[in-house]
């Protein structure tokens, strides 16, 4: 049985890799409806982080601990390689997961990373925010703020437990201090790795240094997109996986 917990939607024909889901912080699978809907043609599989939704009995360690736990789940339901697709909290673990355990992945989209640290004012707000994050109401946003709406949204709130304070602060820790790139000038992965325009310096910054570590790696600007632009822009995001799945070569 898979350690962490997952959503499987079969596909509607696509012969390509299955496409496998990384949501952000605070979040879980279900930030990815919109994408799921879309992308019918392709097995959809999406899957709760430790620490978040259904996978809140695994506890948060580290990023290189996700990746080590997203890849025994990829391995024992998939069973080969995957076509990776990973948004901040999730796109962060993807990187960590092509640097320890590339051959599991075929192809990668990663948007909303951050790899250089960042300011010492940022890293103490987010320490005083942490406390927040336990709050209902504060979860409700949450939830909204990862596309939910309706009885979805209502859901969340009633059966999803907000993620505990004592992780968002070793997740914010982690990677507020800059996730690493170690090992993956190693990896030749095709991997599109975006940061929306209207996304702070740091996370478009980011890209560009991804790039220049990792063989194959594609860094691009998304105009016009925040961070969470799997909500804000559905189809745009659906377009843009569907497009790098079916590229040949770079």
């Amino acid at each position: 049985m898979a350690v962490l917990a997952f959503d499987d939607r079969p596909g509607g024909g696509a012969t390509t890799p299955p496409l496998v889901f990384l949501h952000g912080a605070g979040l879980n699978g279900w930030m990815w409806d919109a994408q799921v809907a879309e992308l019918t043609e392709f097995r959809c599989i999406t899957i709760d982080l430790p620490g978040h939704g259904a996978s809140r009995g695994v506890p948060w360690v580290s990023l290189d601990r996700s990746a080590e736990l997203v890849a025994q789940t990829i391995r024992e339901v998939v069973g080969g390689p995957v076509i990776l697709v990973g948004l901040s909290l999730g796109a962060d673990v993807g990187l960590r997961l092509l640097a320890s355990a590339h051959e599991l992945v075929e192809r990668a989209v990663l948007t909303g990373m951050v790899v250089r640290p960042v300011s010492a004012v940022m890293r103490w707000l987010q320490n005083l925010f942490a406390p927040m994050v336990a709050l209902r109401s504060l979860h409700r946003l949450t939830g909204k703020s990862g596309g939910m709406s309706g009885d979805r949204l209502q859901q969340w709130v009633d059966q999803v437990s907000p993620l505990r304070v004592a992780d968002y602060r070793l997740i914010v820790g982690e990677i507020f201090a800059g996730v690493s790139l170690d090992g993956l000038e190693r990896v030749s992965v095709p991997t599109l790795a975006l940061a929306g325009a209207k996304e702070p310096r740091v996370a478009r910054d980011s890209v560009e240094l991804i790039a220049a570590r990792m063989p194959g790696a594609t860094a691009r600007v998304v105009p016009g997109v925040g961070h969470t632009w799997n909500v804000e822009h559905p189809d745009l995001f659906a377009v843009t996986v569907r497009e790098w799945a079916a590229r040949d070569g770079e």
